[in-house]
């Protein structure tokens, strides 16, 4: 999975808890528990990636990372 996939995961999983129709509680537990799931894989990704060179890690951390 890629880092944009992780991110377009988590937007579809909050649309679907919040249209879920559940109390706000329950859709805030919810939230909390995707987010921490995609925190978590987003980690894994960031750990197991291999740049190929420097100029590709720092791009990764300067402008992907941080727009997503």
């Amino acid at each position: 999975m890629k880092f944009s996939d992780a991110q377009k995961n988590l937007r579809l999983k909050l649309e679907e808890i919040k249209n879920e129709n559940n109390d706000i509680v329950s859709q805030a537990n919810k939230s909390i528990v995707a987010c921490r799931n995609t925190l978590e894989s987003m980690s894994i990704i960031i750990l197991t990636t291999t740049f190929v060179n420097e100029e590709e890690e720092i791009n990764f951390f300067k402008n992907v990372k941080i727009s997503h």
